[in-house]
């Protein structure tokens, strides 16, 4: 889906991991329809932390977006 972006900002990350993950982070994604008119996202977060996960459609959040993450 070519207007589609994922992006996860870390709002806390691990002490060992903080110094180098500032900014947002794009994501490598995985979408999926499911034919009912949702779709399933599949992501990997790079360190432990705490994140906010913006997800965007021709440019606008979806909603709810940004989602709080955690990566345990």
């Amino acid at each position: 889906m070519e207007h589609f972006f994922c992006e996860a900002v870390p709002v806390k990350l691990a002490p060992s991991a903080a110094a180098g993950a500032r900014g947002p982070i794009e994501l490598t994604t995985e979408l999926t329809d499911m034919e009912d008119g949702s779709y399933e996202l599949a992501y990997t977060l790079p360190v432990r932390g705490q994140y906010e996960l913006a997800v965007k459609l021709f440019g606008q959040h979806i909603s709810g977006s940004p989602f709080k993450v955690p990566k345990n």
